[in-house]
């Protein structure tokens, strides 16, 4: 557990001697940790990837070179105290990525400019939401069936088999706020995932580069890849 600088040196300084290949953050961690782990890595000639619980601006203000997940965005486009009682109702995922529809458009030019300038790369990972909020969600439904029903896959846990299949759509549409009808969660949904392909579009044509993933395990192996280019 990191919760002083000097555990954020060692650490990194652990994982240089391993001699890894880059360095990834998970989420939690404040600015300042932040800025001490990218400066280590940094020296050491690595990038740094997090999976970030704090505004984009601010981690890459820190030194984070990669956003996992397109998270920061959420946080960097909709107002703190909206934010606060996004975090505060029970029914929405934490992690904010059911928070798309409330991030403010305007700001849009602005934070694409901020992250190109600076180099950030983004992942993505359409295929996350696109599973409850794309058009071709019942696409990818079908085609991951025809995979899942390959008798050689028979070793898949049940619990992971079903929740490629069909729960990991419905992680998404249950996340519901208060008063929210299934019906409104999709809309919901659909709407804030297509702001969320306006601001990434807007970044790429701005000159900023993203990375190909599908957080593998929480989607489909090998397949979900597809899916995802289908997405971009």
């Amino acid at each position: 557990k990191i919760s002083s600088k000097d555990d954020a040196v060692k650490l990194v300084r652990y994982l240089v001697s391993r001699k890894v290949d880059q360095v990834k953050v998970g989420y939690g961690f404040s600015p300042e940790l932040l800025s001490v782990i990218s400066t280590e890595s940094h020296n050491a000639g690595l990038q740094v990837t997090s999976h970030v619980t704090i505004s984009a601006r601010d981690a890459v203000a820190s030194g984070i070179d990669c956003l996992e997940h397109g998270t920061g965005v959420v946080q960097a486009l909709v107002d703190e105290a909206i934010m606060a009682k996004v975090y505060q109702t029970s029914g929405i995922e934490k992690r904010t990525t059911c928070a798309f529809h409330l991030m403010r458009t305007v700001g849009f030019a602005d934070l694409a400019a901020y992250l190109v300038d600076r180099g950030t790369r983004i992942v993505p990972d359409f295929i996350l939401w696109a599973v409850a909020g794309s058009k071709r969600r019942n696409q990818y439904d079908l085609e991951t069936l025809g995979v899942l029903k390959n008798q050689e896959l028979s070793y898949i846990p049940h619990g992971r088999y079903f929740w490629w299949l069909k729960q990991n759509q419905h992680f998404w549409l249950d996340r519901r706020s208060l008063g929210e009808t299934s019906d409104l969660r999709l809309k919901t949904l659909q709407d804030g995932y297509r702001r969320y392909q306006d601001f990434i579009a807007m970044f790429v044509e701005r000159g900023g580069r993203i990375i190909t993933g599908t957080d593998t395990g929480f989607m489909l192996p090998g397949l979900s890849l597809h899916h995802e280019l289908q997405e971009m």
